[in-house]
């Protein structure tokens, strides 16, 4: 695998730690007029991308949190009703951090898990 130059070791790590590409970029030390179209270009290059996985990786395993309890948790919050006391904005986060996360079939399938948890009131709420 290629490997990465400073600025992009600086660019994963700002990304892993605010999830915007352009912020990121500019967190990095590239040109803050051309950042939304360098974390575009810097976030298809598959070596960035396996970097940023590993990076994800690292810091769940530091935090001792496995990717089930952070699926888990942001399907809680993605999924919860909005009359529930969690702003759209939050809810709508929780979706796309756990979208980008795990894969659509290993959603469908930790969404159906979690589904058959919150009926059984494993999380102190319950669905219908």
């Amino acid at each position: 695998m290629k490997s990465l130059t400073p600025r992009q070791r600086r660019f994963v790590t700002a990304y892993v730690a605010c999830g915007n590409g352009a912020e990121a970029c500019r967190m990095a030390g590239y040109s803050p007029k051309s950042a939304k179209e360098q974390a575009t270009r810097l976030l298809t290059y598959v070596h960035i991308q396996a970097a940023i996985r590993e990076a994800q990786r690292r810091q769940h395993d530091t935090a001792g949190i496995t990717s089930e309890q952070l699926t888990a948790e942001l399907a809680k919050i993605g999924l919860a009703e909005v009359a529930e006391p969690i702003k759209l904005s939050h809810k709508l986060k929780a979706l796309e951090l756990l979208v980008r996360h795990v894969s659509l079939t290993e959603l469908e399938r930790r969404l159906t898990e979690l589904e058959t948890e919150l009926r059984r009131g494993r999380y102190g709420h319950r669905i219908a």
